[in-house]
């Protein structure tokens, strides 16, 4: 039983006080971009469907995965576009997991020949639950019967079920070779504690990412395959966190590799532990419709020795297809295995 005790404490630490919480992420965070910024909704040819996954610490006990699935549609006529993301994670020993599904809507607005911007608003169903099968409440301590606990009667125990609406906003600013994006997540501050007391309300979450993309030979022809280079800077605040993610992509299709790094070695947080989490090392394939990433982040921070960095794979299928469109309709340049430098 003492080793179940520990979660005793992991229990007390998410329910009885108050929680400052900090969202999941995915490293390839281009190939997963409408949970990067809605506003990238329909940014594509036409049709996607992403599947992205990350196992985050593997050689911890029960490590951090996370599962999403995501399908926009670009809707040509009227500058639009929809998108649906749906995400499930597992957290942790007490199987702590939540599912969302979100409804996106995104519309773009020509601001000259050259430049574009894209505003979006999400709005998202999400349910929460704890499998507490795996804790020891107070009430289940039993000196004379410490192996057969009986059933707990700790309210804890018994809501291990909640629901909520989280609403988000982004916009991108872009021309063909440059983008600014900022998102704004969980405006409405959810209350996401199982008690409904508002002990644990999720802060909201600022994100800004911008890209600079460097062709090295233009398009035009039908056999055209893209050479370029991107480096893309990524900066996320969330209550009393934040992150830099700063790197580059390069594709010389259809191969795609990446690399960057995340921290901010120039913050110091505490004089005990350094301000590095990871170097992150991507490499990529295109073939026609499908791209497949795969992705290792190796640990540098003082977890060093016990995480075992974390893995992550990327799935994405694209429908391609050709309009006759308004000057104002492009395309995103982020990282990416585009046939075409454009479509205008």
């Amino acid at each position: 039983m003492l080793k179940k005790l520990p979660f005793i404490f992991f229990l007390l630490c998410i329910f009885h006080l108050e929680a400052q919480s900090q969202d999941l992420q995915y490293s390839q965070y281009y190939n997963a971009p409408l949970f990067l910024n809605p506003a990238f909704a329909g940014t594509g040819n036409n049709t996607r469907f992403i599947f992205d996954y990350r196992n985050q610490w593997p050689n911890l006990y029960n490590p951090y995965k996370t599962y999403s699935f995501s399908f926009d549609h670009r809707i040509e006529p009227i500058n639009s576009g929809v998108g649906l993301i749906v995400r499930k994670d597992v957290q942790g020993a007490a199987r702590l997991s939540a599912t969302e599904i979100g409804g996106i809507y995104s519309y773009i607005v020509g601001l000259s020949q050259d430049w574009a911007f894209i505003p979006a608003i999400q709005v998202s169903w999400v349910n929460r639950s704890l499998n507490y099968q795996n804790l020891i409440f107070g009430d289940q301590i039993d000196l004379n019967n410490p192996i057969s606990p009986s059933p707990s009667n700790d309210p804890f125990a018994i809501n291990n079920k909640m629901n909520y609406l989280d609403f988000s906003a982004g916009g991108v600013l872009f021309r063909d070779d440059f983008w600014f994006g900022v998102s704004l997540n969980h405006l409405n501050r959810p209350d996401q504690s199982f008690t409904g007391k508002n002990f644990d309300r999720v802060p909201v979450k600022t994100t800004l990412n911008l890209g600079y993309k460097i062709y090295f030979e233009k398009s035009g022809s039908k056999d055209y395959r893209e050479k370029s280079l991107t480096p893309t800077f990524l900066y996320k605040t969330q209550g009393n966190f934040d992150q830099l993610d700063i790197g580059v992509y390069g594709i010389y299709a259809p191969i795609m590799l990446g690399f960057w790094y995340r921290g901010i070695p120039v913050k110091k947080y505490s004089r005990e532990y350094n301000n590095h989490d990871a170097l992150v090392f991507l490499v990529g394939i295109n073939a026609g419709p499908i791209t497949f990433g795969y992705s290792y982040d190796l640990t540098i921070s003082t977890l060093s020795a016990y995480s075992g960095g974390s893995h992550e794979i990327s799935l994405i299928y694209e429908f391609y297809k050709h309009y006759k469109v308004k000057k104002i309709q492009k395309r995103l340049p982020c990282p990416s295995f585009y046939k075409r430098r454009l479509i205008n």
